[in-house]
């Protein structure tokens, strides 16, 4: 589709849809060609499929997916409702999904190989862990690191359903594919995965969510 096109002339084009969404959670994730990787709550409800690219929010024409985060944001935050033109692509939302549950599925059987339920620890204060034991959590990230993608919305990360890389990787990452999936089982702290008594920490260091 040429970029000289108004949205209205886009809105005739046959392999274009228009799909109305409410103030709230859309659902969706894209890529850097604003190109749907994952559809989800309101967007797979109202058939926005994976593969479909986003041409417009609100009769805007989009060129960049920094554009379409800024715009479907405003909307999105808004009180009436607003309205996606997205232009159709090869029916692979199948194909993608299964992609990505296969790569969690692995890492979780990963995870159970390379952490393992350790001690209980009842007292918070006695959770602190070793240089050591941060290692192992960084060495199943260099080992693995590059199989997982970003799975956070794109209004709260930039690298929303990218392919990540240490070069990337922040906290948000590491307690997306180790430290959430490795503790759920057993609902336990991830140092409990990693010493087998007590440890009072020498030092406590603290840090902020907003990598």
């Amino acid at each position: 589709l040429a970029a000289s096109v108004s949205a209205a002339d886009l809105r005739k084009a046959s392999n274009v849809v228009a799909v109305r969404f409410t103030p709230g959670e859309h659902g969706l994730m894209w890529d850097e060609d604003r190109r749907v990787t994952s559809s989800v709550l309101q967007g797979w409800m109202r058939g926005v499929r994976a593969g479909w690219t986003v041409i417009a929010v609100s009769g805007v024409k989009v060129q960049t997916d920094e554009e379409l985060a800024e715009l479907l944001e405003k909307a999105a935050s808004g009180a009436g409702r607003y309205e996606l033109l997205l232009e159709k692509g090869q029916g692979s939302f199948g194909t993608e999904a299964k992609e990505r549950q296969d790569k969690e599925k692995r890492n979780r059987v990963r995870l159970k190989k390379f952490f393992s339920f350790q001690c209980g620890i009842d007292r918070v204060e006695h959770r602190g862990m070793t240089c050591e034991q941060l290692d192992r959590v960084l060495d199943y990230a260099w080992r693995y690191s590059e199989m997982w993608y970003d799975s956070a919305p794109a209004k709260h990360s930039k690298t929303s359903g990218q392919p990540l890389n240490m070069d990337i990787l922040n906290l948000h990452h590491l307690n997306a594919w180790i430290i959430m999936p490795a503790t759920r089982p057993r609902k336990c702290s991830m140092v409990e995965m990693l010493c087998q008594k007590p440890q009072p920490p020498d030092w406590f260091i603290s840090h902020w969510w907003g990598d």
